[in-house]
């Protein structure tokens, strides 16, 4: 239990950590293409805005390269959410949200090494597709 009390805080700033990444490279690359529209305030926040924003940029968007996985991905997005605006209490907001049906209002997220390695990978997944996607509009 004590090693669990000690880690939650750690895993909790990983999760938010790989979020802002992602919202960082999204920023970073979707400025260097030419001919867009600029992207809304935080729009790389949102994984459902900023999906649609690269697929009208690129072609493709988050559920084409992750497939099912894309829901997980919401899934945890909405869990940073709770962390940082919550405190992690969970909320009819999130359930509604996230479709996460593992928690009920009143709980607090539990975040786990197995989540944040899964999100770390969906993340990298994306990141590499972006890169890639994007080095390819940019020539």
């Amino acid at each position: 239990m004590r090693r669990q009390t000690f880690a939650d805080p750690l895993l909790r700033v990983v999760l938010w950590s790989l979020s802002g990444g992602l919202q960082r490279l999204s920023e970073e690359l979707y400025s260097q293409l030419p001919n867009l529209q600029p992207a809304p305030l935080n729009a790389f926040q949102r994984l459902t805005e900023s999906s649609k924003l690269w697929r009208t940029a690129i072609g493709e968007g988050y559920e084409y390269w992750l497939g099912a996985d894309f829901d997980s991905l919401k899934i945890y997005y909405q869990q940073r959410h709770l962390l940082a605006h919550h405190e992690g209490i969970v909320d009819q907001r999130y359930i509604k949200r996230s479709g996460d049906k593992t928690y009920h209002v009143g709980q607090r997220i539990v975040v786990t090494p197995a989540i944040v390695k899964h999100m770390r990978d969906l993340i990298s997944n994306v990141a590499n597709q972006l890169r890639k996607s994007c080095s390819v509009q940019s020539s």
